[in-house]
Formats: structure tokens, C-alpha cells, sequence
């Protein structure tokens, strides 16, 4: 790790599925570990559907995400494994971690800064930038990252107007935690994702984020739509391996850029 930069801890959040949170979370991270930026990157995943799992690590993990918010003694690297990308690492979950969202929601007083006090201090000494994936709402999992965070991507999609809707529930939860729990969490930016311009509604939707938003809120790439990024979805592969040449595949390595000139910015 470049002790001279500050670890970014970064989650990926919105009420509103569908918009590309996990898919966002695989391929921004693969692109953030190859040249130009070779950042030693962690991904979390805290969907217990486990779609980023199911991409990133083919093996069957002994621990994962669910043994470390149950067991006290279980250690960050005991549930880090390696990828088939070089410094991507990823601490895996299973489905059986909804079971305990209700146990930890009713001892919240506790639950909620497992990650902060447990995982955040050994991420911050081993990588560059952490990634949070998280499940499509705001439940307890969705707060448990947000506490740990230093900071928040919102994708949207620009195919439907009532992405919109929830971009506007992020980023009021986001100020929440930042006034009560999380002093130091900050809405980082939005991300525009399924980008097709032949549809009206993708053109209504950008123009109501430009008129919105300040620029330095929002992403100057935007995620196109694609039959090829479906495609590797569906063979559970990064973009970066399904076809490291298309446009899916280029966007993403400038969405890399934009992240990795600004978290570079941020001194320790």
C-alpha cells in the first residue's frame, strides 16, 4: 500500500435494484488493480445474494462474511481470498447471512460497528481501496457498510425515471449517518449506468441529473448498455475477461481513472 495516499473505503448504494450495484462493484474494482493505477484493491460483498461472489472467487471459501459478523474470533484475513486477478482480493458472503440480519438489527448497538472497529483498521493497512457491494435497500447490512465507509458511489440507471427517486433516498440516508454515526462518510458521486441515447428516457434522465447536480457530483463516464456485458454477467466473468477490449470494458477503465485521480488526491 502507498502509505503517502489514504485508503478509500467505498460503498456502492441504492435503495433501488436493478441498477447495477454488483456489476459496478466487480469491474470497477478489476479495473482499479490494472495499469495505469495497480491499486491493491478489497471488494466486500455484503449481498447475501452473493451475485459478486459468484464472479470473483470460484473456490468454496471455509469463512466468509457471515462467520465474521457472527464470530468474534474469526479475523478480516481469515475470510479474504484471492481472485484470478492479480491484487484483487474479495471477502465472500452466502445466502445464509440474511438469516441474521434480524439478530443483529435487535442488538444494533453492537452489530453496527463490527466492520468499523473489526474490519476497517486491517483494510486500511493491507490495501489501497476497499469496495463495499451491498443488497438493494437500506437494511442493516447496508448500514454496517455505510458506518465503515469513508464514502458513497450511487449508480443509477438512466432507463428508468424512478432511479431517481432512489438516488434522492441515498443520498438522504448518506447525510443521516454522516451527521449521527459517521462523521467522516461523504456522498462521493453518482454513477449514470445503462446509458442507451436512442432512448427518451435516457435522455430525460441525464438532462434531470445535469440540471440537479453540481458536475463534481456525478461522473463524467457513463456505463453503456450492452448485449457483451450482459453476456459475461451471465458466464460470471468480469468484462475484463469476457472481452477486455469493448466499450463496457473501456468505460470502466475510465471510470477507473476518474476514481483513482480523486482518491489519490485525498493525502493520509
Amino acid at each position: 500500500m502507498n502509505t503517502h495516499k489514504k485508503t478509500m473505503v467505498v460503498s456502492i448504494a441504492n435503495n433501488k435494484g436493478g441498477v447495477g450495484k454488483s456489476t459496478l462493484a466487480i469491474n470497477l474494482s478489476t479495473a482499479l488493480t490494472l495499469s495505469p493505477h495497480k491499486k491493491n484493491v478489497l471488494v466486500v460483498d455484503m449481498d447475501p445474494q452473493c451475485n459478486t461472489t459468484s464472479v470473483l472467487l470460484k473456490d468454496n471459501a471455509k469463512k466468509t462474511l457471515y462467520d465474521f459478523l457472527t464470530d468474534p474470533e474469526t479475523k478480516p484475513e481469515e475470510c479474504i481470498y484471492t481472485t484470478a486477478h492479480e491484487n484483487l482480493y474479495i471477502l465472500p458472503n452466502v445466502e445464509e447471512t440474511s438469516f441474521i440480519e434480524l439478530d443483529l438489527y435487535q442488538n444494533v448497538s453492537q452489530s453496527s460497528s463490527i466492520l468499523r472497529e473489526r474490519l476497517r483498521p486491517y483494510a486500511l493497512e493491507n490495501f489501497d481501496v476497499v469496495i463495499l457491494d451491498n443488497p438493494p435497500n437500506f437494511g442493516c447490512f447496508v448500514y454496517l457498510s455505510l458506518f465503515m465507509s469513508d464514502c458513497v458511489i450511487v449508480p443509477i440507471s438512466s432507463g428508468s425515471t424512478r432511479s431517481l427517486t432512489g438516488l434522492i433516498r441515498a443520498i438522504s440516508v448518506i447525510d443521516e449517518i454522516s451527521k449521527t454515526a459517521n462523521p467522516d462518510l461523504k456522498f462521493f458521486k453518482l454513477l449514470i449506468n445503462q446509458v442507451d441515447m436512442r432512448k427518451t428516457v435516457t435522455k430525460v434522465v441525464i438532462k434531470q441529473i445535469e440540471k440537479s447536480f453540481t458536475k463534481d457530483k456525478f461522473f463524467e463516464t457513463r456505463i453503456p448498455t450492452s448485449a457483451i456485458l450482459e453476456q459475461a454477467e451471465a458466464q460470471e466473468k468480469t468484462i475484463f475477461q469476457f472481452s477486455g477490449s469493448s466499450a463496457p470494458a473501456t468505460s470502466y477503465r475510465a471510470l477507473a481513472k476518474e476514481c483513482a485521480d480523486a482518491f489519490d488526491g485525498v493525502v493520509s
